[in-house]
């Protein structure tokens, strides 16, 4: 249970966290098989693109979705999703019944996720909130690698029917959580994370777009998978170190090693050895930061849904860019991309040089003298 200054990371009950790991694994599980599956059968690559606007649009319409029973209507209808899919072949029904069916899943994935990680999160404290994101992460790409494995859409209907479960069971502990203090950012810098954010997922879909010129199809996937296996790792580290260094400093070299890791190939092709170290790495920083860390750290309690949205809607956003740029964008060769790629990385290491530090300064100068206090008292143990 939460104690009385929310430092640990199981004061607050397992389940908490449980509930969140399982509502974003069945969302990430859900939209990899939306993606593969629709883009095979119905051959169209504007799918994807109107998936990402109109869960988009219902974030923001759930992002004050405070109604108990509305949110346990909504998992009901997520949790029938994976079984129309499994029982229905969507492609056919004419364009009509196309895009309702298009409406109603993006409607269950959009609605409730930012106030699912809003719940989530308030249970976590800036001493904490790195780990538990960063754990949070690892299980639902591990769920969705296990799922691409295993290819079963049973498996997200289980994970739907326990994050239902969980959430009845959860309620019960409601009451014994306090929603933590958060940095006051300003809306400048909001907006500026917000920006930054938005515009690196879209020029690295694009770039991501432009392996295949220098590798064959094959190649991509099996430099994507150990990005993948590398980041997952990354996704746990980012977390423990940015509750006891600070945000900025990690995410700022993130930035920094994707840049080098562009300039680098823009050189020299034979450099695409070191993508998989380089993009897995940086990458798990940049997700847990971005996706979970800053917008709790920043977020007025009664404002944290809406914050959540900034944060969940580039990916949507970059994926439908990404797919019609796909159609109707303009060729660009790698040596002129990746050049363009890692001056704009380098700039935006610049920019988080003038974001301040999300946590604040007490919690940082606290942890350098814990630090301080258990070095003094190693070197005096050696001492004696």
């Amino acid at each position: 249970m939460l104690g009385r200054n929310g430092a640990k990371l199981w004061d607050t009950p397992l389940t908490w966290y449980v509930y969140g790991a399982l509502e974003v694994s069945w969302a990430y599980s859900l939209i990899h098989y939306i993606r593969i599956h629709i883009l095979i059968f119905e051959d169209s690559m504007y799918t994807t693109s109107l998936i990402g606007v109109f869960t988009c649009l219902f974030m923001i319409l759930g992002s004050k979705m405070e109604n108990r029973q509305l949110r346990i209507a909504w998992d009901w209808l997520g949790l029938l999703v994976p079984l129309i899919l499994l029982l229905k072949d969507v492609s056919q029904g004419g364009l009509l019944i196309f895009i309702l069916y298009l409406l109603f899943f993006s409607f269950c994935l959009g609605l409730g996720l930012p106030s699912v990680l809003s719940e989530v999160m308030q249970a976590t404290n800036f001493e904490n909130r790195g780990k538990v994101s960063g754990l949070l992460c690892v299980f639902a790409f591990s769920s969705v690698f296990a799922f691409i494995l295993l290819g079963s859409l049973l498996l997200v209907a289980l994970m739907k029917a326990l994050a239902l479960a969980t959430y009845l069971f959860k309620v019960k502990f409601e009451q014994l959580v306090k929603v933590d203090g958060y940095f006051k950012a300003g809306r400048r810098v909001t907006l500026s994370l917000f920006l930054l954010w938005l515009l690196f997922l879209l020029i690295d879909s694009i770039a991501s777009m432009n392996l295949t010129v220098l590798l064959n199809e094959i190649d991509v996937l099996i430099l994507r998978l150990f990005v993948i296996l590398i980041g997952l790792p990354a996704l746990l580290v980012s977390g423990f170190l940015f509750d006891l260094y600070g945000r900025r400093l990690f995410i700022l070299t993130a930035f920094l090693l994707l840049g080098v890791e562009y300039a680098l190939i823009s050189l020299e092709p034979s450099f695409i050895i070191l993508y998989p170290v380089l993009d897995g790495v940086s990458w798990g920083f940049l997700t847990v930061f971005f996706t979970l860390v800053v917008w709790s750290d920043i977020s007025p309690p009664e404002e944290r849904e809406l914050y959540y949205v900034l944060g969940l809607s580039p990916p949507f956003l970059a994926n439908a860019f990404s797919e019609l740029y796909r159609v109707i964008g303009p060729r660009i060769e790698f040596w002129q991309l990746f050049p363009l790629v890692s001056l704009f990385l380098f700039m935006a290491a610049l920019a988080m040089f003038f974001i301040p530090e999300t946590m604040p300064e007490a919690v940082l100068e606290r942890k350098r003298m814990e630090r301080y206090i258990k070095s003094a008292k190693r070197f005096k143990e050696r001492r004696v």
